[in-house]
């Protein structure tokens, strides 16, 4: 299928900004907030040139010219950090906070707690805190490979409906499950035989039950169909 960018401009207006209006595409080449974050990223090499990040409704992809390379897979792109931002939606709603954002830095985030270790010169009983150091560690993170087993999904997804009718989702499901289990995610799952089954059950289901995944479908079946 040829998606031009004029499809993919048309996908970003339409559905993107319709369900996010504050939505806006950045580079990472030209974001000093996306530099710095690269070096804190070190475990993943690839974060500045292959990784497209999505911070609340803003997405960072690595240049402007990696936009003209594929307007496929940045379709693709799209449609994966779309589910991210509809289910950071999801999750404000049924919080009243962003547990989408807390859970996917978890369990590195309580790292921070350690800082109160400043606060021994109030009393020497605060270095306890430095215990929180552990957290740094590449432990495993459930709520962020719950989120991204539904990024994936739309993959999986978006791929099947757009130029692969006849998509094996084992194969694909193989494929994607070493995101899971390498540096790029920091080893956030160790168990790939447990990702593939997420990714095959979500790809399966979500298609009838995300509101997000809805979107994307009509706009496929509108637009490119």
């Amino acid at each position: 299928m040829n998606v031009t960018k004029e499809n993919v401009d048309h996908f970003w207006e339409n559905v993107v900004v319709k369900n996010f209006p504050d939505a806006k595409i950045k580079f990472k080449d030209k974001s000093m907030f996306m530099r710095i974050l690269g070096i804190l990223m070190f475990f993943n090499p690839s974060f500045m040139t292959k990784f497209i990040t999505v911070v609340g409704n803003t997405v960072y992809v690595p240049t402007k010219q990696w936009m003209e390379e594929s307007h496929l897979i940045t379709l693709f792109v799209f449609s994966h950090e779309f589910v991210h931002m509809w289910d950071r939606k999801m999750s404000k709603l049924a919080y009243n906070y962003d547990m989408f954002s807390i859970g996917y830095v978890s369990p590195q985030l309580w790292a921070l707690f350690s800082l109160t270790a400043f606060l021994a010169f109030v009393n020497i009983w605060f270095l306890l805190c430095l215990v929180f150091l552990v957290f740094l560690a590449p432990w495993p993170s459930p709520w962020r490979t719950d989120v991204e087993a539904n990024g994936y999904a739309m993959t999986m997804f978006i791929r099947y409906i757009t130029v692969d009718s006849g998509y094996n989702k084992y194969e694909g499901a193989e494929r994607l499950a070493k995101h899971f289990i390498t540096s790029q995610y920091y080893w956030m799952c160790r168990d790939k035989d447990k990702v593939k089954k997420m990714l095959i059950e979500r790809y399966e289901t979500l298609p009838q039950t995300h509101g997000g995944f809805n979107e994307v479908h009509q706009w496929v079946k509108t637009q490119l169909h």
